[in-house]
């Protein structure tokens, strides 16, 4: 997960949201997308300076640490 691009990591998540809404997703794509969420959700807490860190609904955590 670490060396994967931002825009791969946003765009895996997205795609399973799309799917979401018409089929339910395999035990291996749950545990990919939250793979992916978690990715981000790390990057935008090491992310410096903050300005730069990506505020979207799979980046931003609303249950911190």
């Amino acid at each position: 997960m670490r060396a994967l691009p931002l825009a791969t990591l946003h765009a895996i998540p997205m795609t399973f949201d799309r799917r979401r809404r018409t089929e339910d997703l395999t035990g291996a794509q749950e545990w990919l997308y939250d793979a992916c969420v978690s990715e981000l959700s790390y990057r935008r807490r090491h992310t410096r300076p903050v300005w730069r860190a990506c505020s979207c609904y799979l980046c931003f955590d609303p249950f911190p640490d």
